[in-house]
């Protein structure tokens, strides 16, 4: 009885420290993952990860959320990444990576390589701000140039 009161317990603090990523105002038709566990599939299947930094309350975040529900050229190319979504600041990466290398600005976006590095390449129109994308077009501008690149090493 005590051994199904366990369980019972644990499979409760599972079941509710799983990311419900559409109250999050994230499209569902994009498979998103905590950190930890971009980093597990990227060594698995080999694709590189893209971590997407937001708060809840910013403004700029809910612009950029709005602006990839139906972005139907974002959800290709986003099969092609292991997709992060990091929001509160108990998910904060302490992986000893420097996550905030121009500030703590929001949205922040980042390509992590297979390995987990960040790749230094990527970056947005703005080069006071470089890991801002803020808009579909910029996330998928980052997202095809890094597989551009990726492919050109490859060869």
């Amino acid at each position: 009885k005590m051994f199904r009161a366990v369980v019972f317990a644990l499979v409760s603090i599972s079941m509710a420290s799983a990311i419900n990523y559409k109250e999050r105002g994230l499209p569902e038709e994009v498979e998103w993952h905590t950190l930890s566990e971009g980093k597990q599939l990227s060594q698995e299947n080999g694709k590189p990860t893209l971590v997407l930094f937001t708060k809840p309350w910013c403004g700029a975040c809910k612009n950029l959320k709005s602006n990839l529900a139906g972005a139907s050229s974002f959800f290709a190319l986003s099969s092609k990444f292991n997709m992060v979504n990091i929001e509160e600041d108990s998910e904060e990466p302490n992986d000893g990576q420097n996550w905030t290398p121009n500030g703590g600005y929001i949205p922040r976006t980042f390509i992590l390589n297979p390995d987990g590095k960040i790749e230094p390449s990527v970056s947005g129109p703005n080069s006071q701000y470089p890991n801002f994308l803020g808009s579909a077009q910029a996330l998928e501008a980052a997202m095809a140039a890094y597989l551009a690149n990726k492919d050109t090493k490859d060869l």
